[in-house]
């Protein structure tokens, strides 16, 4: 039993170890080298062009990795000028819909992707500031293709076709992604993307497999913001939950995602800790709000499965 534990603890270990330095050569020296040559955002935006590529490429293959670099600049550039805003909430229905469109072939997934991009893109003040989000977008894309073809990512990676109707997946995918956006907005969130967020994540399994994944995401969210977030903020100081927000985060990724509540439970405390010192709500504001963002997500995904069953008959 003691055997067995050691082992468990040092394969966490290693894939810890190895994810701290994925992180660091795909995040950390990207982020570095865009804010000393032009500042934040292109800070922000260089390691996450970077990241989209290289995990498309890998999944997906370059060829669709590459496709996608165009609506990730022009869609990053708009929702960069617009994030939290009314405006944005089109921006981003517009993109889970093209998403959409292509579900029945199988190529939806860099699209999805892109759309989660799309939706946590962080605002920038003025336009010259979005332009400067937007090029070092598709700079970061651009050498994440180039570290890709050197980490032998295929070519080309055929998928399963799911079948339906395009025209319905794009205009259900694209209202409910929206509606997502909009409630967050109306609701006068500092973190609007979290409904819509919810919506594409959940969206990305087989549509028989929503009701189970969403009641997981449910499951899991609540033991975060109600066990895990509250036993940590009553024995952890205020200064170090960001410190210990990225430790269970990548505790969170470093082990086995299954069960599927487990690994939301410790990633939605991760988020909550991470966020909260810089939150002007408070760690109870911000789990709070994480936790009806899932309930509305789950609601909104689960509408929109079945409205895509009802036409699909």
């Amino acid at each position: 039993m003691a055997g067995s534990k050691r082992a468990a603890t040092a394969v966490v270990s290693s894939r810890a170890g190895r994810l701290v330095v994925v992180l660091t050569m795909l995040v950390v020296v990207p982020a570095v080298i865009g804010t000393l040559v032009a500042g934040p955002s292109a800070g922000a935006a260089l390691p996450v062009g970077v990241v989209v590529s290289v995990l498309c490429s890998m999944t997906y293959g370059r060829r669709a990795a590459l496709g996608c670099v165009p609506l990730l600049v022009v869609a990053g550039f708009l929702a960069a000028l617009t994030a939290g805003t009314w405006p944005w909430v089109v921006v981003i229905g517009v993109v889970a819909g093209i998403a959409g469109w292509a579900v029945p072939s199988g190529r939806s997934g860099p699209l999805a992707v892109i759309t989660l991009i799309v939706i946590t893109v962080p605002g920038q003040p003025d336009v010259e500031s979005a332009v400067v989000f937007a090029g070092f977008l598709g700079l970061g894309a651009a050498l994440g293709l180039a570290l890709a073809a050197r980490m032998h990512a295929p070519e080309e990676v055929e998928r399963p076709r799911r079948g339906g109707r395009p025209l319905v997946y794009m205009a259900v995918s694209g209202v409910a992604v929206a509606i997502g956006g909009a409630l967050g907005v109306a609701l006068g969130w500092e973190r609007a993307y979290w409904v819509p967020l919810t919506i594409v994540v959940l969206g990305q399994v087989e549509r028989a497999e929503v009701p189970g994944r969403a009641g997981a995401r449910l499951l899991g969210t609540m033991v975060g913001v109600v066990i895990v977030v509250p036993l940590v903020a009553a024995v952890v100081p205020a200064g170090a939950l960001s410190v210990l927000g990225v430790v269970v985060m990548l505790v969170a990724l470093s082990i086995d995602p299954s069960p599927y509540w487990r690994f939301v439970a410790l990633l939605t405390a991760g988020v909550v800790l991470l966020l909260t010192p810089a939150s002007g709500g408070g760690i109870d504001g911000i789990a709070l709000e994480r936790f009806w963002a899932t309930v509305l997500g789950v609601a909104i995904i689960s509408a929109a499965v079945a409205l895509v069953g009802a036409f699909e008959r």
